[in-house]
């Protein structure tokens, strides 16, 4: 943390391999017959369908960003509200709600929906947005985080926003978060997870594409996996936080620094990159 700007290095929060995080590993590295099966499957699917439907349909290339009690540890300090399992308890007041952008198939979103008693999920994949009813959230098929996608599900403001390893996805990032903080209680928090270096593509031709951002981000070439020399990790977030979160109008009230795990295929059994959380 020696290279971090001041406020990153007084808000840093260490986190270690626990029982949830090892489990997915154990998972990633000892798969099933069906999962072994299912990556089979996604070879001759591929050509005619995204890589994101192809899992959605497969239940394949699940995503693990942070456990339970990890989220616990990050958003306890910061939110204003008793961090305590909520689902399936009776309501007392305003329920506590959660809009996950970019859900996926919602393997991520499972670890910290028991917090709140409303999750509501957006997705620009239908085939995930039917993973994600399966799971009980509610979700919405868009792109967009606005006022009028939402639609009734945005009258009330939510206490908590995930924005978990999306920001690399989007067409207009810096967009997307000024209709975020839009979307936020007062004293809500806004959660980011960013693989750095930043790598960003959009997906186009229903997902078989890939093209640049329309609204690239303000970081120096080496904080992007295709510029020039890559600099350190704790520079590029340092970068992250003064050009792009901070002229948004957010504050840092925690910070980690975890691998971003991802099933493997018959290439290799799992894919681990950085991610920056806050």
């Amino acid at each position: 943390t020696d290279k971090m700007i001041p406020i990153l290095r007084s808000q840093f929060l260490q986190l270690n391999c626990d029982e949830a995080t090892q489990s997915f590993l154990d998972t990633c590295y000892n798969p099933s017959w069906w999962y072994t099966m299912a990556n089979m499957a996604a070879s001759a699917i591929g050509p005619y369908m995204s890589l994101t439907d192809t899992n959605a349909l497969l239940s394949r290339g699940q995503m693990f960003c942070l456990s339970t009690e990890q989220f616990k540890l990050l958003l306890g300090p910061c939110v204003s509200f008793p961090l305590v399992e909520r689902m399936g308890r009776p309501r007392s007041g305003r329920p506590v709600r959660v809009l996950d952008v970019g859900a996926g198939d919602g393997n991520v979103s499972r670890q910290f929906a028991p917090f709140f008693d409303e999750v509501i999920a957006t997705e620009a994949s239908a085939r995930m947005c039917d993973r994600l009813r399966q799971r009980g959230y509610t979700a919405v098929n868009t792109c967009e985080v606005t006022h009028e996608s939402l639609g009734e599900l945005a009258k009330d403001p939510f206490d908590v926003v995930m924005l978990l390893n999306v920001l690399d996805r989007c067409d207009k990032p810096v967009a997307l978060l000024k209709q975020l903080r839009a979307q936020m209680a007062p004293d809500g928090v806004l959660v980011v997870a960013v693989v750095l270096p930043f790598c960003a593509f959009v997906e186009t031709a229903n997902g078989r594409k890939q093209k640049a951002p329309s609204e690239p981000l303000d970081i120096p070439n080496g904080c992007n996996c295709r510029g020039g020399v890559r600099m350190p990790f704790e520079e590029c977030v340092n970068h992250m936080v003064e050009r792009v979160f901070i002229p948004c109008g957010f504050d840092v009230l925690r910070f980690s620094h975890v691998p971003y795990l991802s099933q493997g295929d018959s290439a290799q059994p799992i894919y681990i990159l950085e991610d920056g959380v806050f």
